[in-house]
């Protein structure tokens, strides 16, 4: 089978749905988050391991030691609304 094949067959896997699903409720869900992104003065909440996992940008900047890898809250220069699609697509 080639690899397209899996990705297909993986992706109408209904436990595979499922799981995607469920961290999507995680965001913007106060329930175990550990980052809180402030875009226009409104807070979002995040997971920074769904967040190390799907982006290379926040694994790099988790990992080396940044301000933003300490902080609990990290305000970002994006609105709201804009931000928040972002991190669906990341979830």
């Amino acid at each position: 089978e080639s690899l397209c094949t899996n990705l297909i067959s993986e992706r109408s896997n209904p436990k595979i749905e499922e799981a995607v699903v469920d961290l999507r409720l995680g965001l913007d869900n106060r329930s175990f988050s550990d980052k809180i992104f402030i875009a226009e003065g409104k807070r979002i909440y995040a997971h920074r391991m769904v967040l190390c996992a799907r982006s290379e940008y926040y694994r790099r900047m988790f990992l080396s030691g940044m301000r933003e890898a300490f902080e609990y809250e990290t305000t970002v220069q994006y609105g709201y609304t804009t931000f928040y699609a972002f991190l669906q697509y990341v979830y």
